[in-house]
């Protein structure tokens, strides 16, 4: 299939009759598992599924856009904001783009933005991916395959994650995500991990000084390990939990409401190994000085 291409070049705008701030809407054919992505420093995005096999962008383009490009074909679209460049001012001051982009609800999609906001809805496909360096990120009904969203500064939400594997990153941003199920990884360096699950295969939580505060619905034999330096570890689990637990903490305290004898050192450490039932859940907790807490959900 021959490759079409979209270009709007902000710069001439005498040539073009273009001005920033301009109007987009422009349509093209997608097939239904289409590939789709997009590219853009700054700017407003909402990206939502459709059962319709077309890519659609409405919206407007923002003052710091030099180019507005969409280029490639029915089985592969990529979408791109090109900012004009050497202008940091315009770049804090300026109006941003504001776009909706309507793609097939099975498609595969990739955006990435340095401070752009990004929103999700109603994806299914194979794959998700999503990152954004300080912009925030929010996702409601996207249920691929495997999801995966990152960044650094910037607030993740997410209601309901993917069919089989949720992956989310982020440096200081804080992220509450419910709804996840399968396999989940969650990591931060000091922003708050809040996350719900059910049907959980496995899960992997890592912080060094944000919290984790974690509600939990494993499946039989699911495996699940919270690592954190400083900040503490709060796991829920259902009433009957057939738990098999190991906690380690080299200063803070440890308590859990599924029995067994916490035991103390010589130091300032605890530790804790509990078998509740069959065992079949297994909990591994790792803390330097964060407290470790495990209860039963009421």
């Amino acid at each position: 299939m021959i490759k079409q291409l979209t270009t709007y070049a902000l710069l001439g705008l005498l040539s073009t009759g273009l001005t920033a701030g301009t109007p987009i809407n422009e349509s093209r054919t997608a097939s239904s598992e289409a590939r789709i992505s997009l590219s853009a420093v700054t700017g407003k995005f909402e990206i939502v599924g459709s059962p319709d096999n077309q890519l659609t962008v409405t919206g407007t383009l923002g003052e710091d856009v030099s180019e507005f490009n969409i280029d490639g074909d029915a089985d592969n679209w990529h979408i791109e904001l090109k900012p004009i460049e050497g202008n940091n001012r315009m770049r804090r001051q300026h109006q941003a783009s504001v776009l909706t982009i309507s793609v097939p609800t099975d498609a595969e999609l990739e955006v990435r933005t340095v401070s752009g906001e990004i929103s999700l809805f109603d994806l299914h496909g194979s794959w998700v991916n999503a990152h954004s360096v300080s912009g925030a990120v929010t996702s409601d009904n996207v249920h691929p395959e495997r999801l995966s969203i990152e960044t650094v500064s910037g607030k993740l939400e997410v209601q309901g994650g993917g069919r089989e594997e949720t992956r989310l990153r982020s440096v200081s941003g804080n992220m509450d995500a419910s709804d996840l199920r399968g396999r989940v990884n969650a990591s931060s360096v000091s922003g708050i991990i809040a996350v719900s699950a059910r049907q959980l295969e496995e899960a992997d939580f890592e912080t060094v000084s944000g919290r984790i505060q974690a509600n939990l619905a494993p499946l039989d034999r699911a495996r699940i390990r919270a690592n954190s330096h400083s900040g503490s570890v709060d796991i829920e689990l259902p009433q009957g939990t057939p738990l098999s637990l190991r906690a380690n903490s080299f200063s803070g305290r440890i308590r859990s409401d599924f029995g067994g004898e916490v035991q103390r050192g010589r130091g300032p450490g605890e530790r804790l190994d509990h078998r509740e039932g069959s065992g079949q859940i297994r909990l591994e907790v790792q803390s330097f000085s964060g407290r470790i807490n495990v209860t039963r959900a009421q």
